[in-house]
């Protein structure tokens, strides 16, 4: 549950702060990598931060060896 609520929040904002693909045409190179660097770190941060609101700790992703 945590990891879908997670998926699914990351998701909905991105459809609604990612510009129109007419928009996206209409950028130069470093206007789109800008962009996307920016939605990268948008989709990430809230999936963490949900992610960290539920419980899941960065220590629960350790592989044992």
């Amino acid at each position: 549950m945590q990891l879908v609520g997670g998926s699914v929040l990351m998701s909905v904002a991105l459809m609604l702060v990612s510009p129109d693909w007419q928009v996206w045409l209409e950028f130069g190179l470093w206007q789109r990598v800008r962009w996307v660097a920016g939605l990268v770190v948008l989709g990430g941060g809230l999936y963490f931060i949900w992610l960290t609101a539920l419980g899941l700790r960065f220590r629960h992703f350790k592989m044992n060896g």
